[in-house]
């Protein structure tokens, strides 16, 4: 049967992959904030899979070490930005502020 908390979590994690993939985001876009995700959760799997993906679709290394340094960094345009921010919020807090 399984865990119910493990099957509820793996419910909200499909939904949330799939609303990801399915919302007017570019692959870019999308990427930042799952690649920004698996940093925070210090995910190697995550990271290094999307990673691939974020490549092939054009990221550069330049990319790839904002992500991993954070919406400050120099070099994200204001909405970049704040989609590492939304990620960083989310992780903390659970939740976006305006």
């Amino acid at each position: 049967m399984g865990n119910p908390e493990a099957l509820d979590l793996i419910a909200v994690w499909l939904a949330l992959g799939r609303a990801l993939r399915s919302e007017p985001l570019s692959l870019r876009h999308r990427e930042i904030l799952i690649l920004r995700t698996g940093w925070n959760c210090q995910s190697v799997y995550e990271f290094s899979q999307h990673r691939a993906l974020a490549t092939e679709g054009g990221m550069t290394d330049d990319d790839l070490r904002r992500i991993v340094a954070g919406p400050d960094a120099p070099g994200w345009d204001p909405f970049e930005a704040a989609l590492v921010r939304a990620a960083d919020e989310m992780h903390a807090d659970c939740c976006i502020s305006d």
